[in-house]
């Protein structure tokens, strides 16, 4: 990035399960999305806390972009993007399944079961009538 702030990337799988009616037999479908990360706060976050195999919830936009092989063939990639100010990352592990490995990430204890970082101010939405 050119600010020279960090931008992390990464796949996430989304799966799930069903019973084929016609085989009576168990299917698992699995897709893989790459996420890039450009806010500092979330990007911090996903380098100090995921690790593979990780539970989260990631909220952002989809952006799809162009993109050309060493051989000149164009090819297309889609991404769920966390911007500047913008986006949601939520741990769903369980604190007990975080490693420590140093004071920095032992000062980090996540206060419930997951650690919820938001890209946007915490805002009160209350409305006011």
């Amino acid at each position: 990035m050119a600010s020279g702030a960090e931008v992390v990337n990464f796949r996430i799988a989304t799966s799930q399960s069903y019973t084929d009616k016609t085989t009576n037999q168990r299917v698992d479908k699995t897709e893989w999305h790459s996420v890039v990360i450009f806010n500092p706060h979330l990007a911090k976050i996903a380098l100090q806390y995921l690790i593979k195999g990780s539970k989260v919830y990631i909220e952002g936009q989809l952006q799809t972009r162009k993109w050309q092989d060493k051989n000149g063939g164009e090819h297309y990639t889609t991404e769920v993007i966390l911007p500047q100010f913008k986006g949601e990352l939520y741990l769903l592990d369980s604190k007990k399944n975080f490693v420590s490995d140093g004071p920095s990430s032992q000062s980090n204890t996540l206060s419930q079961n997951y650690a919820i970082a938001s890209g946007s101010a915490n805002l009160d939405d209350s409305i006011p009538f």
